[in-house]
Parts: structure tokens; sequence; C-alpha cells
């Protein structure tokens, strides 16, 4: 016997069941998402202890780094757990293959966390390369958020991944900041490459903090900037201050690292609690959106039996509202779900729905296209020219800024020219 033909009726449904599985999916991943940001904060955390502790040759804030270590494995334990829920005990849909294949990447290198901190207990390695080794595996699970926030199909909650991202993204290079400031304070001086180096951690933090306030709501923009007033940050501003004092040759007592971290920490801390509300607001608007979701569902399945269907195929093929074949719709004449009274302009309700929805994402997405222009022509520069993340931003930004070009639009000219050539990317300085 054969099937029963399909109908507009179970498509509609079908439709909805989709859109509910995606923020089910999304659900999870910001339950992911929000995992990796307690990790990451407590890795920072431990780089910058780990750093006075090689510095000082094993003599300083030993028992601090010891109980930083077992809090970044208990939050290591839950990452791992979720990854596994998410991706592996049912079917990865909803997601794409360089997420999956950068979880692979941060998997190996997490695998290599007790290698590194043995190394580090023995003294077996100098602070720059302990900084660069947290540094790898911190980019590592900024990318998943990357990811995370590129795939997200639901305007409002990719719109918070992306905020967080950038947020995230600019605390972590103010925990570069801190490293790096841990090892001079604790050597007692800094030569000129540190303090340029740190000057550009701050103008890399700025720029992540911009991008951030283009998504963020109005709430965590005003925690922002209530932070921003807070006392830590101008205690950090004289700290600075005498880095660069310190760049002229001058010497200080290597005690005054510990200072440093204090002031540091403060300040990330403070940092901390906005990303928190972020992730906070993040999982928040996903339960939403999911119950609104099903909500709509339940209540297309009790309509579709009341709803006529007067209307013929024809009809579809000679309105010029209907989406699928033309642009020049009016919106106005568009009835919502809840004002349709035939499953016609039921289907054309949930089409206008669809399209708002691809509308809002666009700004979100062309700011992560936009990211990861930059992030690739950042990575051409570093590997051809011998730069390294500071050096390389620093260059496109003089030169996007000597030849009036947005940052976008020189990553872009960057990887078209190496791309053609098939070799060394050059600025127009060179």
């Amino acid at each position: 016997m054969a099937s029963p033909a399909p109908t507009p009726d179970a498509f509609i449904l079908a439709a909805k069941h989709c859109e509910i599985g995606i923020l089910e999916a999304l659900t999870e991943t910001c339950d992911v998402v929000t995992a990796i940001s307690q990790l990451v904060h407590e890795l920072q955390r431990e780089r910058a202890l780990s750093n006075i502790h090689l510095v000082s040759h094993g003599e300083r804030l030993v028992a601090q780094r010891q109980q930083q270590i077992e809090r970044c494995r208990d939050h290591e334990v839950r990452l791992r757990h979720l990854l596994s829920r998410r991706y592996l005990k049912h079917p990865p849909g909803h997601t794409s293959m360089p997420l999956l294949n950068t979880i692979a990447l941060v998997l190996q290198g997490m695998d290599g966390l007790p290698d590194l901190r043995n190394r580090i207990s023995g003294l077996a390695m100098g602070p720059e390369d302990a900084t660069f080794a947290f540094r790898r595996l911190i980019a590592g699970l900024l990318s998943v958020v990357f990811h995370a926030a590129d795939v997200a199909s639901e305007p409002a909650i990719t719109r918070t991944l992306v905020a967080l991202f950038n947020f995230m993204q600019g605390k972590e290079y103010a925990g570069q900041e801190r490293a790096w400031g841990s090892i001079g304070f604790a050597t007692g001086q800094f030569n000129r490459e540190w303090g340029a180096r740190i000057d550009q951690l701050q103008e890399l933090q700025n720029r992540s903090f911009e991008d951030f306030h283009r998504f963020a709501g109005d709430a965590p923009r005003q925690q922002w900037h209530a932070h921003e007033a807070d006392t830590c940050n101008r205690d950090l501003d004289r700290l600075r201050a005498l880095i660069g004092r310190l760049c002229q040759g001058h010497s200080i007592d290597s005690e005054i690292s510990e200072v440093w971290y204090e002031v540091a920490t403060r300040r990330i801390d403070g940092l901390r609690t906005i990303e928190t509300a972020l992730t906070q607001s993040l999982q928040q608007t996903c339960r939403e959106q999911l119950a609104k979701a099903r909500h709509d569902l339940r209540f297309q399945q009790s309509r579709l039996s009341d709803l006529v269907h007067h209307q013929t195929p024809l009809t579809l093929l000679f309105d010029t509202r209907a989406l699928p074949f033309t642009d020049h719709f009016q919106r106005r004449d568009i009835a919502s779900p809840e004002q349709a009274r035939s499953v016609y302009e039921l289907m054309l309700g949930q089409a206008e729905q669809i399209k708002q929805m691809e509308d809002a994402l666009e700004e979100a997405r062309r700011a992560l296209r936009e990211r990861k222009q930059i992030e690739k022509a950042k990575g051409l520069l570093m590997r051809q020219l011998g730069l390294n993340e500071e050096q390389s931003y620093a260059r496109m930004r003089e030169n996007a800024m000597r030849n009036n070009q947005r940052l976008a639009e020189l990553a872009a000219a960057l990887i078209e020219a190496a791309e053609t050539a098939g070799g060394k990317p050059r600025t127009k300085n060179e």
C-alpha cells in the first residue's frame, strides 16, 4: 500500500521541529561554551602563577599554584564530559567539521597539560615557553567558542555568542598582559621589546572590547562601564607607567611581581564577573527561545486542523508575497502565525519569520567573517615575516590607518595577494 503523499501541513510542522532541534543543540552548545569560559579563566590564572614560579626558581607562590592546578583539573573534567555528551553520545547535527576538528586539537592540548605542569615544577622550561604553551591551549578553546557562534542560527543567541567570544578574547589578552608583566617584574627589569608587547596587548584588548560593545545588550555594557571606573584599573595604569620607565634600563625589586599579579588579577576577576553574566544571559536566552519554539509548535498543531485550505497550488505560484519565488513581497500583507486564517497564510508567516531571522543574523555573521579574515592575515604575517601575534597585529593596524582602510579590508587584500602570488604577503610600506 502506497504511503500517503506529503502535505504542506506536515512540512510546516517539520520546519518547527527542525527549529526546536537546532535550539536544543544550541542549548547544549551554550553549556559547553560556559564550561570553556570557566576553564579558560582558571588556566589564565595558572599561567601567571607558573611564570612567577619559574622566574623565582620555584620559591614563590608554590602552594597557590598547586591549588590552582587542582581547580583547573576539576573544570577540565567537567568540560570533557560536556563535550562528549554534546558531540559524541548523539549525532552531531547542527555543527560543523571545523568545530569538531578544533575540539579534537583542544583535547590533544589538554592531554599535554600534565607533562607541561611537571616540566614547570621541575624548572625544566623557561617562562616564555610556558606562556606560549598556555596561550596555544587557550587560543584553541576560544576557537571552539568562535566556531560555535559561526554555526548558530538564532539571532539573539548568535549575537550573545559573538559578544561573549570577543569579550573572552579581550580578557585573554588581559591575561597575557598579566603573564608577561609577571615575568618582567619577577626578573626585576623590562626591555623595550617586552614593553612594546605589553602596549600591543593593550591595543588588542581595546579592539576586542569594542567588538563586544557592538553585540552586547544594555546590561553587560553597563557592567563594563562600572568595571572601567573601578580603582583596580587606575592601579594597573600606574604599574603600566612603571613598566614604561623600567624599559629605559632601570631595575626594581622582584617582589613587586606579586603586587602586579594581585592588581592584574583584581582587574581580570572583575572581567570574569561580566563574562559570567554573559554566559548566564546566553543560557537564559537559549531556554527562552526553546520554550517559545515548543509553544509555537503546540499552537500550530492545534491551529492547523482549524485553518481553511481553500487556496489552490496556483495561489502560491501567482502570489508575489511568496518568499521562495520573489524578493518583491509586501511584509505588511503577511499575517503572523497567530493571525493566520488559512494554511497558506501560516506558511507565509513562517517564511517571513525565517527571512527576518536571516536578516538579523547577517551583521553578526559578517563580524565573524571579518574576524576570521583578520586572524588568517595575521597568521600569514606571523609565518612569513617571522612576527609574533602582537607585532603582526600592530603591523596590520599601522598600515590600515596609513592607507585609510578598515582592518578587515586590509586583511582581505593581504590574503588575496598571498593566494595570488602563492608566496610572501607584503604590506604597502615594504
